[in-house]
């Protein structure tokens, strides 16, 4: 399908028992043009080419080789470019030329630095703390130390109910006044006399 689609093939490097030679025969069946890229003639890379070129397939060195024999198939399209033309075309843009000026900006990048990270939470102090806790959280509170306590010595020490105590233990944590730690002890995040 591949050659039946070319009107031509160039074979720039084929071992002598490669694929490249197979698809070579098949274009040569459906009547293609073959062109080959000299190689190496010790090179085994290179061992198909060679073969191709004695069997008579024609040399190429340059793109224009291949262009030329199409010529007449594309009259008018295809100009050979002197080696002086083509350097004008390269000449290095100017140091104050900007070589990127007949680039289309598609999107205009935002000057602007957006920072989607939420504002730091100002210190809030303990007396601001406790001002928003209930006579129940302050008594649960006041009974722990700064050693981590387990909830049935809380419920001893406050006289508050077990559903009641678990209700404000769970309301402290969320507000970040104490945290949990395994087998049902719990500590506080404020060091006492700091």
């Amino acid at each position: 399908i591949t050659s039946g689609l070319a009107v031509g093939v160039l074979v720039v490097e084929a071992p002598e028992e490669s694929n490249c030679l197979r698809f070579v025969d098949d274009a040569l069946e459906q009547g293609k043009d073959v062109f080959v890229l000299p190689g190496n003639v010790d090179a085994e890379n290179c061992a198909g080419n060679n073969r191709l070129l004695k069997e008579g397939a024609r040399p190429v060195t340059a793109a224009w080789d291949i262009l030329c024999e199409y010529s007449d198939l594309y009259r008018g399209k295809l100009h050979y470019i002197h080696e002086s033309e083509l350097q004008k075309m390269r000449k290095s843009p100017q140091k104050d030329e900007n070589p990127y000026s007949d680039f289309v900006q598609v999107c205009v990048p935002n000057p602007k630095k957006i920072i989607d990270k939420p504002k730091p939470v100002e210190y809030i102090g303990l007396e601001k703390q406790l001002e928003s806790l209930s006579e129940q959280q302050l008594k649960i509170i006041s009974a722990m130390g700064n050693e981590a306590i387990h909830i049935d010595d809380l419920i001893d020490a406050t006289g508050l109910e077990p559903a009641a105590m678990l209700a404000e233990l769970t309301m402290l944590q969320i507000e970040g006044v104490v945290s949990q730690q395994a087998g049902k002890r719990f500590t506080l995040n404020i060091i006492r006399g700091s």
